[in-house]
């Protein structure tokens, strides 16, 4: 691994289990045993490796959550394949993301009340993309449904909030009766 890869990786498990605002630059140094110097031949300052940690979060979640809707049919069986992916993850059985300590896109958007602050901008594309990507596997019956989409990208993130906030790693599976009376519904209404 190369040491700009081995920084970010390092950085991003510190910023994540205690936020960016509690870690220095000396205490990545220090874990990732790298010099300071090689440091700042790769990152101009700690807000650039913060955006570093943005981009491998991103990819990361995105490859996991590629993996967790394909796995099942289009529609409700992809949503509900999220939202138990969502639980797993939660319990701290998802290798691929790591221990859970809640969104880190939102706890790092949190850090930064400018809306136009590149940090934060692609927090926000962060959630755009995951939410076309939901969008993608509702397949073509239900991927133009709007309020569909909407309730199901709430749902998720209000899941994530409750089980960082209070601790209720629960908070995903007791979604799973709602997403089934969301596509209940709209089976009635379409006559589908």
């Amino acid at each position: 691994m190369d040491k700009k890869a081995e920084l970010t990786q390092v950085a991003f498990a510190l910023f994540y289990a205690r936020g960016a605002n509690s870690v220095g630059i000396n205490e990545v140094l220090q874990r990732s045993g790298i010099a300071k110097k090689t440091l700042y031949h790769h990152f101009v300052g700690k807000e650039a490796l913060l955006f570093a940690t943005l981009e491998l979060r991103d990819r990361q979640f995105l490859a996991w959550l590629e993996g967790r809707l394909s796995q099942a049919k289009p529609g409700q069986q992809a949503v509900s394949a999220l939202f138990h992916g969502l639980a797993a993850w939660f319990d701290h059985q998802e290798a691929e993301l790591g221990p859970f300590h809640g969104c880190y896109f939102v706890s790092t958007a949190a850090l930064y009340p400018d809306t136009q602050h590149e940090n934060r901008r692609y927090c926000q594309q962060h959630k755009r993309r995951v939410r076309a990507m939901i969008q993608q596997h509702l397949g073509d019956r239900f991927k133009h449904r709007e309020a569909l989409l909407d309730a199901i990208v709430l749902l998720m993130e209000g899941a994530i909030a409750s089980a960082q906030i209070n601790r209720d790693s629960s908070s995903a599976t007791r979604c799973l009766p709602v997403v089934a009376t969301l596509f209940s519904l709209l089976e009635m209404t379409t006559g589908d």
